[in-house]
């Protein structure tokens, strides 16, 4: 359980569930819950073997490239039985908001989870929900100081740092680039050489290529770095461990304005005190990858493995995790 299933009437079924599990990826193909064929029934099983039905919908976001996002949508009288059966976990995301924390932070301060058991009924067509594992009253939780005070003594503790770069993508690139799979430079030019492994590349295009200031195609991360000489040239070659290109290029507006402290360098690092949003937000736009999540999820380990901040990651990678398991 998490605050989404509160704050947004729904949970995401994932695409490991839907197709293998439920096998209901043809039976709800439809992204609105106007169409009659995306309503559907849950079965709430209350103590003492009471049990009562209520109406939900099924909706697919198409997403090519990414797989379709489908969720479980829900109403009020789901969402009342859910606060009271999962109260521990609804009165926490109660005190997140109050006090404006993230999800991974309060699930710091206050930690401890509970599950719920989502069944589909192919027979029936409908859902079963069952309080599987819940941890009675809130009281014994609630830290003895203010969440704020913790909070702000936690604040020490920072997300992974990362280093990511601006870089030109364009088509008629004179450089023998591939996209999805590596990035050529010269090692002579700006930050040519300070570029390493671990790194995320934003590839974008040049304002005289772009369409409507749509400017960032793809993002990725490197794995391997490559020196070689072309006609007495050194060169280097940037190999991704992953890359995704976005379907809809994205504006410099998309992460806060533009990050580039000199337009006229091909490579430009994202400040300090902006690359930890800039690149969530970029790679938060692929949490429903399931690939792109298990190279993060390696990476990320690795990054937090010799802090004690294994537990700080990033909010689109902490909600991927908790779609796929809870």
């Amino acid at each position: 359980m998490d605050g989404a299933m509160f704050d947004d009437k729904c949970t995401v079924l994932p695409i490991w569930v839907r197709d293998r599990l439920f096998n209901i990826t043809e039976r709800f193909p439809h992204r609105s819950k106007k169409n009659p064929e995306s309503e559907t029934s849950i079965i709430i099983s209350h103590k003492g073997s009471k049990k009562t039905k209520h109406i939900a919908h099924v909706t697919t976001l198409p997403r090519p490239n990414l797989g379709a996002v489908m969720r479980l949508q829900f109403g009020h009288d789901v969402t009342e039985w859910l606060s009271k059966a999962f109260n521990k976990t609804y009165l926490r995301n109660e005190e997140r908001k109050a006090h404006g924390l993230n999800g991974p932070t309060i699930e710091r301060l206050m930690p401890f989870w509970e599950f719920i058991d989502i069944e589909w009924d192919a027979e029936g067509e409908e859902f079963h929900f069952r309080a599987w594992y819940t941890q009675g009253d809130v009281g014994e939780n609630i830290p003895g100081k203010s969440l704020v005070d913790i909070h702000e003594k936690q604040k020490k503790v920072a997300e992974p740092k990362y280093t990511a770069w601006m870089v030109l993508q364009n088509p008629d690139s004179i450089y023998a680039d591939v996209e999805a799979k590596c990035y050529e430079y010269p090692r002579s030019i700006p930050n040519g050489v300070r570029i390493d492994i671990g790194d995320y590349l934003i590839c974008t295009l040049a304002k005289k290529n772009s369409k409507d200031g749509k400017r960032i195609i793809g993002i990725g991360r490197i794995e391997q770095i490559n020196e070689y000489v072309v006609n007495g040239k050194k060169m280097r070659k940037a190999f991704y461990d992953w890359y995704r290109p976005f379907l809809e290029p994205k504006t410099f507006k998309f992460i806060g304005g533009d990050p580039r402290n000199n337009i006229y360098n091909a490579m430009n690092s994202i400040p300090a005190n902006r690359v930890n949003n800039v690149v969530n937000l970029l790679v938060g736009e692929f949490s429903d990858d399931q690939q792109v999540m298990e190279k993060e999820a390696e990476f990320l380990t690795n990054l937090t493995s010799d802090t004690s901040a294994t537990d700080q990651f990033p909010d689109w990678f902490t909600q991927a995790l908790n779609d796929s398991n809870n």
